[in-house]
């Protein structure tokens, strides 16, 4: 008689941090033992980074409008995050880089706090204060029930295709197949990938030359995380996710100066440069660099970590404190660019 596993997670099966967990000895080694894997991460940043800039330019918001692009972009890489972690912690053997490019790189890419924090900001400085207030709350109201929709819907479609070993067939491909192909094709998708990202990008939505300044900045941020995260885990050896913190409250900062550059200048005058140089710059930084640096998917899906592994309390603390705190240094990041 086959054996069935119960595929839900346990407490401390489920990893807190889904970028890096030192906890780990194998991804506590992985930059020795995995030369590829920040130029996989750079690879997954750029393609994650050039589709959100894609869907901005498509997109954009009214003024003083709710940023809808932002919304939607954040809420849909939570989704995928639930559904990734559901492979990597539960699909049974995989290819190593598959959580550094589809999660690190991808997702982490694909979804930006320090668009998030800086959006907010700039609605409440506009005289938008409610439409901010809106965006704050909605934004973690629909992002960590999505993590956890991908995560059971995910576990509903394996339940759905198991079968026990050895009878094959579609639903055996589907179960222990997926794991190896997806890690078969890593390496060349991400290398298609980071090719026809930013051209594609900006055919298809009007973006022009500046997809390319996004993609830049993005093959910088997406590694910046993954080895800011690492060496605040180093630091800090607790459960709570200070490194995602810290690179969320960086980006912010940074963004929320070149954005409040942008708004107080003339026409152009981002630190004194030129017009068509001024605008590449705010793309590198601010969309490619910042967006990248900074993610939506990996704090939507600690949130839901921590309170899988009993740690209620701090799960509420940190959805608390995390808009909170980007909010905060976006005001900051204001303030230094106006000065």
């Amino acid at each position: 008689m086959a054996t069935v596993t119960d595929p839900r997670p346990t407490r401390r099966s489920t990893p807190v941090d889904p970028d890096v967990d030192l906890h780990d000895p194998v991804q506590r080694l992985e930059l020795v033992t995995r030369p590829w894997l920040l130029p996989v991460v750079a690879a997954g940043g750029v393609m994650g980074a050039s589709a959100r800039h894609g869907i901005e330019v498509w997109w954009p918001p009214a003024g003083g409008g709710f940023p809808w692009a932002t919304f939607v972009t954040n809420v849909a890489g939570c989704l995928l995050m639930g559904a990734l972690m559901v492979v990597v912690v539960d699909g049974g053997p995989r290819h190593p880089l598959l959580r550094p490019f589809a999660g690190v790189g991808l997702l982490g890419g694909f979804t930006t706090m320090s668009t998030y924090a800086v959006g907010a900001e700039a609605l409440q400085r506009s005289g938008h204060g409610l439409t901010a207030v809106g965006y704050l709350l909605a934004t973690v109201l629909a992002a960590v029930p999505a993590v956890l929709a991908g995560d059971r819907l995910t576990r509903a479609i394996r339940r759905r295709f198991a079968r026990p070993p050895g009878q094959g067939g579609a639903a055996q491909w589907i179960r222990d197949g997926t794991p190896h192909i997806s890690g078969v094709l890593i390496l060349p998708v991400a290398l298609i990938g980071v090719g026809f990202a930013a051209p594609v990008v900006g055919l298809f939505t009007g973006a022009g030359a500046g997809a390319w300044w996004v993609a830049v900045g993005a093959v910088l941020g997406a590694p910046g995380r993954y080895l800011t995260d690492r060496a605040v885990q180093a630091r800090h050896d607790t459960f709570m996710p200070w490194g995602t913190l810290s690179v969320n409250m960086i980006g912010s900062l940074l963004l929320g100066a070149v954005a409040s550059q942008l708004a107080s200048a003339p026409p152009g005058g981002l630190f004194g440069l030129p017009t068509d140089t001024a605008a590449s710059v705010a793309l590198l930084v601010g969309t490619g660099f910042c967006g990248s640096l900074t993610t939506w998917s990996t704090a939507g899906y600690e949130i839901v970590a921590l309170a899988r592994r009993g740690e209620g309390t701090y799960a509420v603390l940190y959805a608390v404190v995390t808009p909170l705190a980007v909010l905060g240094a976006a005001g900051v990041g204001f303030a230094i660019g106006a000065a």
